[in-house]
């Protein structure tokens, strides 16, 4: 975050009372649980072909995510596939 962005932030006099924060992705939601849980994760599973395991994901990611150390950053590079065998 930038010298200038810091700055803004703590002058910020609130007009109203609440505030709605927009986050970087473009999505607006009151928590990350629901953005994890209803929009990451089937996505997750519908791409990766992993339908047949979703619960099992679904609970890895619930493991994950309470603790945030964890986590696999981003790939730098584009992701590749695995390949599944049935």
């Amino acid at each position: 975050m930038t010298a200038d962005a810091v700055k803004a932030l703590q002058e910020f006099k609130p007009k109203k009372d609440f505030f709605v924060g927009i986050d970087s992705d473009g999505c607006v939601f009151d928590t990350m649980e629901i953005k994890q849980k209803e929009c990451f994760i089937p996505n997750i599973i519908k791409h990766w072909r992993l339908q047949a395991v979703s619960k099992y994901v679904r609970q890895t990611a619930e493991f994950v995510k309470k603790r945030p150390s964890w986590a696999i950053p981003p790939c730098k590079e584009k992701c590749k596939k695995p390949t599944i065998r049935y």
